[in-house]
């Protein structure tokens, strides 16, 4: 069993087939600049709620269609951070683009209107956890994006930011029996009793609820402590899968496995039985 990058896998079902339709291709992400340094924003899109309308508001969004199987949405979103702030500083338009034009750059102004200062947005809308890849591109996850050697989890909050952390996700100096052992724990720990369920959820890329059997969750470990990023796909629920998740893990012992400041980066998959409503495969690698 190879864990030399660690991702606890436990597959999806779907109550409704075909819904997780950006699974078969790795999607375009949002950028982020931090101190000039550009990270990838991993399965989360904080735009989205607003084109949505999720989060109510006036602005003069065009009406994105997808420009390929790449890119559903049909846009990418650039932000930065600064003085712990969280800016949209530009928005390319990708499925409208005319022929031989890769995006057209939309006039933020036009959207947003006396919102927009100085060419950008200050994000108050956004309140979320964001996981930021960034470093070496080691392969491109199919609907997650890029996988790196580094994360960091970002914490914001009516558009201010804190950070929560940066974790080594490919970390050569934990032991790899120690990672097989430590995985095993994990495993345990979170297949163990198994009582979650399922119910609607909103689902983002069809605009409405679905009823629906999955789940990811990203989170990252170090010196015992644990920070969670959002799930873009079942944002609604979160919140309660999150503190069930953390009551479970609650349970590994992380200083037997990780030494003072060495950190670990966790993916999570669940895949539920829909009738009987218990894990029906959990698998590490």
């Amino acid at each position: 069993m190879k864990c030399k990058v660690l991702t606890i896998v436990i597959a999806f079902l779907m109550a409704i087939a075909g819904v997780f339709r950006a699974s078969a291709t790795a999607q375009g992400v949002d950028y982020l600049f931090i101190d000039g340094e550009k990270h990838y924003i991993i399965r989360s899109y904080p735009l989205q709620d607003l084109i949505d309308k999720t989060i109510p508001n006036n602005y003069n969004f065009p009406t994105f269609k997808a420009s390929s199987t790449a890119n559903y949405k049909g846009y990418v979103a650039y932000w930065e951070i600064e003085d712990n702030k969280l800016y949209l500083t530009a928005i390319h338009d990708e499925g409208n683009a005319p022929r031989g034009k890769r995006y057209i750059n939309l006039d933020l102004k036009e959207i947003f209107g006396k919102d927009c200062v100085d060419g950008r947005v200050h994000a108050k809308w956004a309140t979320e956890n964001l996981a930021l890849g960034f470093g070496e591109i080691r392969k491109w996850w199919e609907g997650t994006g890029p996988l790196t050697s580094y994360r960091k989890i970002v914490q914001v909050k009516s558009g201010r930011c804190k950070m929560m952390g940066e974790y080594e996700y490919y970390d050569k100096s934990i032991d790899e029996k120690r990672v097989e052992e430590l995985s095993q724990e994990v495993h345990n720990a979170i297949a163990k009793d198994w009582k979650w369920r399922w119910s609607e959820v909103y689902h983002p890329d069809f605009r409405r609820r679905l009823s629906i059997g999955m789940a990811q969750v990203h989170f990252g470990v170090r010196n015992g402590k644990v920070a969670f990023k959002d799930d873009y796909w079942t944002h609604d629920r979160m919140k309660e899968y999150k503190r069930y998740i953390y009551k479970k893990i609650k349970r590994v012992d992380w200083d037997k496995y990780l030494e003072k400041d060495q950190a670990i980066y966790f993916t999570t998959f669940i895949k539920i039985d829909g009738k009987k409503q218990k894990i029906e495969h959990f698998n590490i690698f």
